[in-house]
């Protein structure tokens, strides 16, 4: 019993969520950069959706700047290397499995469960056509 409850712990920490983030067709808050090497996705964070908001924030960031342990950022950016694999359908997901770009911008989105989290970004390209990318968090420095 006391191995199998250290295999169970071990599990637990080595256990992974993927998160699939939906970008449906033109979303405002989505800027893609395409060059040679890497996909850039630059996702608008919640509250700097017009260059006025951007301004006020950054008021408050300069404000409180010694305070603050973040680096001021507008975007949650994410890096695909790879090319996309091709999904026809959206039915081999679950409804818990994929999130909304518009919902995943709210309060910078925060998974609940422990362990690692793949990301990946599903882009409707044609009608029954979908791009899945392995993409990685760019964390600020």
């Amino acid at each position: 019993m006391k191995y199998l409850l250290i295999l169970f712990f071990c599990f637990q920490l080595n256990a992974q969520e993927n998160i699939y983030i939906l970008i449906a067709g033109n979303n405002e808050f989505v800027k893609i950069e395409n060059n040679t090497e890497q996909l850039i996705f630059n996702i608008v964070k919640e509250g700097f959706e017009t260059e006025q908001k951007v301004k006020e924030e950054f008021e408050k960031y300069k404000k409180n700047f010694l305070q603050n342990t973040d680096n001021f950022d507008k975007y949650i950016t994410f890096t695909c290397y790879e090319k996309p694999i091709v999904i026809n359908s959206l039915t081999v997901f679950t409804p818990d499995d994929i999130v909304c770009v518009n919902e995943f911008r709210k309060s910078n989105y925060q998974t609940t469960k422990k362990g690692k989290v793949n990301y990946y970004i599903i882009d409707k390209k044609f009608d029954k056509e979908y791009y899945k990318y392995k993409v990685y968090l760019r964390y600020s420095e």
